[in-house]
């Protein structure tokens, strides 16, 4: 059986379920969140008001589902029809953001286990020694975090394009062009040092804030026997604490990515700038949204694929 993470009660889950579990919980995410996504970038990039004094209620509100869904909106008809494409309108460049978005959290939430199962192995007895029998499975998942966050780096050129980033959706007319269109492969991965570093705090920070919850607060001698509440509770809190850390690497990722491609700037030149003119406290620009976006995205993920693995495990074996 295939290395993976417990369910209550000591049963382990398949390392392939819990795979195919992240995968389903990645796509999930995806359809709940990409229509919040495509609406938020569309009502900060829309200019001028939407809602005027002067205008009538309903006006402004034709005005601003015709912002939210575009053509789709001014060009409906009378049939029911239109509410179809409406909804369908929100999901630019989907088939991209698919490939993206399920890529990264089955890598993160199903490879997790492996590398955790194979530290455990490999240098169980060490962790122990140094942390103590009690807490030294917290730190291991901390440790393995970290080596998931490293590797993620090689999907910067995805995340650099419009499906994983913040920039227009409009940059692919088609979704069957390569992320590669308008730049090289370097290009793409421009910033790849600070998002490794960025990638390596934040995930450590995700996976060991999501385990010291469950050791500490919930008092589990094993963090991977939580119930659905302790496995909710402990996603939340590691969610809010890995874009917390990592949020100062990703300005200093963006920014960098953000520079014209002929002109290319290192991230500690983007540091030193940033600090000289806009002081310390600009490495932490935009926490606020960051955690009112992106932490119930990551908190979703990491409890549906927690909560998945067994259900696709105990599927299967019902099958066989």
């Amino acid at each position: 059986m295939s290395p993976a993470l417990s369910s209550r009660g000591g049963r382990d889950v398949p390392y392939i379920p819990q795979m195919i579990g992240s995968s389903i919980s990645g796509f999930l995410e995806l359809v709940i969140f990409h229509p919040i996504d495509t609406i938020g970038k569309r009502l900060i990039n829309h200019r001028g008001s939407i809602f005027e004094p002067s205008k009538p209620f309903s006006q402004g509100v034709d005005s601003l589902l015709g912002v939210m869904f575009r053509d789709a909106y001014t060009k409906r008809s009378d049939s029911k029809a239109w509410a179809i494409r409406a909804y369908a309108s929100l999901f630019p460049g989907f088939p991209w953001a698919v490939v993206y978005k399920v890529s990264q959290r089955t890598y993160q939430f199903g490879g997790h286990p492996l590398v955790t199962s194979h530290l455990k192995k490999q240098y169980g007895g060490w962790f122990a020694e140094i942390f103590g029998e009690r807490h030294y499975k917290t730190v291991l998942r901390a440790a393995s975090g970290a080596i998931i966050g490293a590797g993620e780096v090689m999907f910067l050129p995805l995340d650099a394009t419009p499906v994983g980033s913040s920039l227009p959706s409009h940059f692919f007319s088609t979704w069957t062009e390569p992320p590669s269109r308008s730049s090289n492969l370097f290009a793409l991965y421009r910033g790849a040092s600070w998002t490794a570093i960025r990638n390596t705090t934040g995930c450590f920070a995700l996976f060991g804030a999501a385990a010291a919850t469950k050791d500490l607060v919930f008092q589990l001698e094993d963090p991977s026997h939580a119930n659905t509440f302790e496995i909710f509770a402990s996603a939340v809190v590691g969610a809010i604490a890995s874009i917390i850390v990592g949020g100062p690497f990703d300005v200093i990722k963006v920014r960098a990515q953000a520079a014209p491609v002929e002109q290319p700037v290192k991230g500690t030149h983007v540091l030193r700038t940033l600090i000289r003119n806009e002081g310390y406290r600009a490495v932490y620009k935009g926490m606020g949204p960051k955690l009112l976006v992106a932490a119930p995205k990551v908190t979703f993920s990491m409890f549906m694929s927690a909560k998945l693995g067994p259900l696709v495990a105990q599927y299967v074996e019902g099958r066989t």
